[in-house]
C-alpha cells in the first residue's frame, strides 16, 4: 500500500509537496480556496513543467472533503497522495504505517524550530511519524454590516448582549441579523466552540482531564443561541443544515447581516465580482461577556 502524505492546515493553508519517489503524477485532495491561491492550477503546471510530475487535483467543498478524506483514510486506500485538511478533521487513530513521515524533511526546513511544540505534537501520527505541519493559520472574527449597524444607530457590539441586540434590531427587510453554522458535526461543533470562547468557557479541563461542557458557562452558551434561535428568531431558518460556506454566502447575498467568520472572507465580502453587499462589511474582534478578554 502507497503511504499517503498529508498536510495539514489551520483554516485555510497551502500545499506542501513531499517526498515522490517513481512517481509521476500526485493525486492532490483540497479545498476549492486552495486550488484558487495556485493561479487556479497556474502554479501546478510550472510544477509540473520543473519536476516533470504532474499534480492532479481533486477540489471539494468543506463537508465533502471532510467525509470523503475520512472514508478514504479509514479505507487505508491510498488513493490520494497529497491531503490538505482543516485542522479539526485530523485523527490520530488511522493505524501504523499509512503515512509518509515528514520529520527528515520537516528538519531541514531553516525556520522547522519556529513551529510550536504543541504543532509537532498533535500532527504525530500512532506510528510516531510526523505527518504534517500547520502551514496557514487564522481566527475567526466578528462581520458586520457597517451601513446597516449604524442605521439601527447600534455602537460595534462589544458584549454578548450587544451582539443580542443587535442582531435582534437588524432583523427586518428580509435580512437576519446573525448566521450560524448549524450543520450537525464538526460545523456546528466548531461554531458552538467559538461562542463558548466568547463566554468564557471551554469543552474540556486539561488540569481535570474532563469535559466541561456542563458548566455555568456551557450553560450559558447554549441557552444564548437558542434564545436566539427560538426567542429572538434572528438565525435564517436553514441555519441548522449550514456548513461555513453557506454562512459565508448568506453575507454575500446581503441576506444576513453578522457573522463569525475567518477575517481574511472581508476581502470576498468587498468584492462586488462575488458579493452583493461590496464596501459595505468589516470585521471586528468577536464579543465577549465582561472580564473576558480573550474570547
Amino acid at each position: 500500500m502507497r503511504k499517503i502524505s498529508i498536510i495539514m492546515f489551520i483554516c485555510f493553508g497551502v500545499m506542501l509537496y513531499s517526498h515522490v519517489s517513481a512517481q509521476t503524477t500526485i493525486n492532490w485532495i483540497a479545498h476549492p480556496v486552495l486550488f484558487d491561491i495556485t493561479g487556479k492550477g497556474k502554479l501546478l503546471q510550472k510544477f509540473e513543467k520543473e519536476t516533470g510530475i504532474k499534480v492532479v487535483p481533486h477540489i471539494y467543498g468543506h463537508e465533502s472533503l471532510r467525509e470523503k478524506i475520512i472514508m478514504e483514510l479509514a479505507a487505508k486506500s491510498g488513493r490520494y497522495d497529497v491531503i490538505s485538511m482543516y485542522t479539526p478533521y485530523w485523527r490520530t487513530d488511522f493505524g501504523k504505517n499509512v503515512f509518509t513521515d515528514l520529520l527528515p524533511l520537516a528538519k531541514k526546513l531553516p525556520d522547522f524550530k519556529d513551529y510550536l511544540p504543541g504543532a509537532i505534537e498533535g500532527y504525530t501520527a500512532i506510528d510516531g511519524a510526523l505527518v504534517a505541519l500547520p502551514i496557514r493559520s487564522g481566527t475567526f472574527a466578528l462581520a458586520y454590516r457597517d451601513d446597516l449597524l449604524k442605521e439601527a444607530g447600534l455602537p460595534l457590539p462589544k458584549t454578548m448582549e450587544d451582539l443580542r441586540l443587535a442582531a435582534v434590531k437588524m432583523t427586518k427587510d428580509g435580512v437576519y441579523g446573525l448566521t450560524f453554522d448549524g450543520k450537525q458535526g464538526v460545523s456546528m461543533t466548531n461554531m458552538f466552540e467559538s461562542f463558548l470562547y466568547c463566554f468564557g468557557g471551554k469543552i474540556i479541563d486539561y488540569e481535570a482531564n474532563k469535559c466541561v461542557l456542563n458548566s455555568k458557562e456551557g450553560v450559558q452558551t447554549t441557552q444564548f443561541l437558542v434564545d436566539l434561535w427560538v426567542k429572538d428568531k434572528v438565525f435564517p431558518p436553514g441555519m441548522l443544515t449550514y456548513d461555513h460556506q453557506d454562512s459565508k454566502t448568506m453575507i454575500q447575498e446581503g441576506k444576513v447581516a453578522m457573522g463569525y467568520m475567518w477575517w481574511p472572507y472581508v476581502v470576498m465580502f468587498n468584492n462586488p465580482a462575488v458579493s452583493k453587499v461590496a464596501g459595505k462589511v468589516k470585521i471586528a474582534s468577536l464579543p465577549a461577556v465582561p472580564g473576558n478578554k480573550d474570547p
